[in-house]
């Protein structure tokens, strides 16, 4: 009796669990219905996240393989780079905010470090007066961040100084040395300047960035590739305080960036014309088409290279047809047309590799754009090479006031003449063998035929009284050396001078200068025409 009732149990058991797992079958079954996907229903797995910011996520559609080439696996050492954009303007309620010349400095950057591999992140600082228009942007900065990229402010001080780093970075001809600016820009009688955070556009000459400053500074640098992009003239924001705020490009403005030698300059407008902010793409709408063309819009060269030249005709382009579509009541004459000066050796600076290339033919142009730039060979036979500017001018002189009245009066004097062929350069280092040699040696490098240095100095004559009142008198003394560059020797010199005095002792220093330039002019032009050099 005993044994049945244990055989009873046994099966109950038995029973039990066939029920149970029964019941987890049928549960199991209704589960895979409910999560069945439909016809044509995507099941992929969604992808593991990822710290780094994909092409799609900084706003562009990712490339086809092949279609997005860096020029260079990674950048030459010593190569470096700076980006300044204002927002803000900290010390003049005057001075109109702009929207996005952040925006545009960070990205930038994050193209010229991250994407194209061109510049090392410690080797490129970030100047900037406003915060990121976009998160995108923002997440952008906190990558260069990281990466070991300086952000600083952008106040003349740390702007200055971080020009004069970037720019001794360059050490080799393999380099490129970068130098970017998105802020407002201004003349005055004495210059063109570059307004920084705390710049004052009543006081620029003490508070701005002279354009002379920056172009010494990246002539000095010995980098074989040079570029400067200044986005400096946007249309005026609404409602503002100041009618100063928002000028267009004025012909002084570009022409003293144009007379750049050495490097290219490319600029967001031309003489008489703005440069204008796009909502859309939260840059400027130059920027806009200078990024898309760095990753890779801009139709590449017969070697392969996406250049300096190329970037800036489909720039000027393409912000053409965007005036036309956004800004309709700009007349045609006022449509901006991004300029390009510089050397044609310049002009062919390559910065990125074309779409659809082969693998073989990308580690070509690899290899051949770290090898651009060769040394300077010594020229055979004393034949003189194809030049693409036929004169440069050195000024030389402490002060910015001073060497900007020696190099309107000289231009004056040229362009009446019919001359303009000619590129000034202003520098305020003193005037020695060192200074001469270098700029004889980036003359041959840039086909330039005759090279010519001003030295322009000022003595203080003291105060001398004169009807009853005191005036202050001034000797100022101007030498001139012309050489020829293809055989390094010098063919003349020119000396003038003039004293002038007046109740203001720096009026009076500048009107030395001004009379002893007007005797200068004339000989120097002379001495052109007889020896057949215009």
């Amino acid at each position: 009796m005993s044994g049945n009732l244990k055989i009873r149990r046994l099966f109950s058991v038995i029973a039990l669990a066939l029920t149970v797992v029964t019941i987890f079958a049928f549960a199991f079954q209704a589960f895979a219905m409910t999560n069945r996907p439909l016809p044509g229903q995507d099941i992929t797995p969604p992808a593991a996240p990822d710290d780094k910011i994909t092409p799609r996520a900084i706003g562009v559609e990712p490339l086809p393989e092949n279609e997005y080439n860096i020029v260079s696996e990674k950048p030459t050492p010593q190569s470096a780079a700076l980006f300044i954009g204002v927002n803000n303007f900290s010390e003049d309620n005057g001075l109109a905010s702009l929207n996005y010349a952040v925006n545009d400095a960070i990205e930038q950057a994050y193209v010229f470090v991250h994407e194209l591999k061109l510049i090392k992140p410690q080797n490129c600082i970030l100047c900037l007066s406003g915060d990121p228009a976009t998160p995108l942007v923002a997440r952008q900065l906190k990558l260069l961040k990281q990466s070991g990229v300086e952000v600083t402010s952008a106040t003349k001080p740390k702007i200055l100084q971080s020009l004069h780093l970037v720019n001794r970075l360059g050490q080799s001809r393999q380099d490129i040395v970068v130098v970017s600016f998105s802020t407002h820009g201004f003349e005055s009688k004495n210059g063109v300047y570059l307004m920084p955070k705390d710049g004052l556009r009543g006081f620029l000459d003490d508070t701005a960035i002279y354009s002379g400053t920056v172009k010494e500074s990246m002539s000095k640098s010995i980098a074989g590739k040079k570029l400067l992009i200044l986005d400096a003239c946007r249309e005026r924001i609404e409602n503002t305080k100041s009618s100063g705020s928002g000028a267009p490009m004025s012909r002084k403005f570009q022409h003293a960036f144009a007379a750049s030698s050495g490097f290219a300059t490319l600029m967001s407008c031309s003489a008489g014309q703005y440069s204008y902010e796009d909502k859309q793409s939260s840059h400027g709408v130059f920027s806009t088409f200078l990024l898309k063309a760095l990753r890779g819009e801009s139709p590449a060269d017969e070697r392969g290279f996406i250049t300096v030249g190329s970037i800036s005709e489909y720039v000027s382009a393409n912000v053409g047809r965007w005036v036309l579509r956004n800004k309709p009541e700009v007349p045609t004459d006022r449509i901006p047309t991004p300029a390009l000066a510089g050397a044609e050796i310049a002009r062919r600076i390559p910065l990125a590799i074309g779409k659809k290339l082969t693998d073989q033919q990308i580690q070509k142009a690899r290899v051949e754009y770290i090898n651009y730039y060769p040394p300077v060979e010594p020229v055979v036979n004393n034949t003189a090479p194809k030049t693409d500017s036929r004169c440069v001018v050195v000024i030389n002189n402490s002060k910015a006031a001073l060497r900007s009245m020696m190099t309107t009066e000289l231009k004056q004097t040229f362009q009446k003449a019919s001359l303009n062929d000619f590129e000034f350069i202003e520098e305020s280092s003193p005037l020695d063998t060192k200074s001469i040699a270098r700029h004889l040696q980036t003359a041959r490098r840039d086909h330039t035929e005759t090279l010519v240095m001003c030295a322009v100095e000022t003595a203080d004559q003291g105060e001398k009284e004169s009807y009853g009142s005191k005036f202050s008198y001034y000797d100022a003394s101007i030498t001139v050396s012309v050489y020829d560059v293809n055989t390094q020797k010098r063919l003349h010199n020119f000396t003038a001078s003039a004293t002038r005095g007046s109740s203001f002792s720096s009026k009076a220093q500048q009107d030395a200068v001004t009379y002893a330039a007007k005797k200068i002019a004339p000989m120097l032009l002379k001495w052109f025409k007889d020896n057949s050099r215009t």
